[in-house]
């Protein structure tokens, strides 16, 4: 059960990340889990 739920968070983060991501790119940084 922890395993379901931790791989949906981690969808949400990569989503998140997928939206704030060309943000970070343009002001020379970058992030990735």
């Amino acid at each position: 059960m922890a395993k379901k739920v931790n791989s949906d968070v981690e969808g949400k983060i990569q989503s998140a990340l997928d939206e704030i991501r060309p943000y970070l790119q343009s002001d020379g940084g970058d992030i990735s889990l």
